[in-house]
């Protein structure tokens, strides 16, 4: 999720609820897996979105496993000191 600044090592605070909105950016198990991906909802479609280029978008079927565990609400960077 680099592209919208949640870097490895951030912690993310989400707010746990089971249903979220098309753009959210959420903690979703798929098929036992969690992730953290925009959800986009369109044309009956539903993809879980990386923002992070190097990954390819999740493209969900009608029989793939999928449950919103909550919306990420926050992002914390730990500061470093040297």
């Amino acid at each position: 999720m680099v592209d919208v600044g949640i870097e490895p090592g951030d912690l993310i605070i989400v707010r746990q609820q089971q249903s979220a909105e098309s753009g959210d950016i959420v903690v979703a198990m798929v098929e036992g897996d969690a992730t953290v991906k925009r959800l986009w909802i369109a044309e009956g479609k539903v993809e879980l979105r990386p923002e992070n280029t190097g990954f390819k978008p999740i493209v969900l079927g009608p029989d793939d496993q999928i449950s919103i565990i909550g919306k990420v609400i926050a992002v914390r960077r730990r500061a470093e000191y040297s």
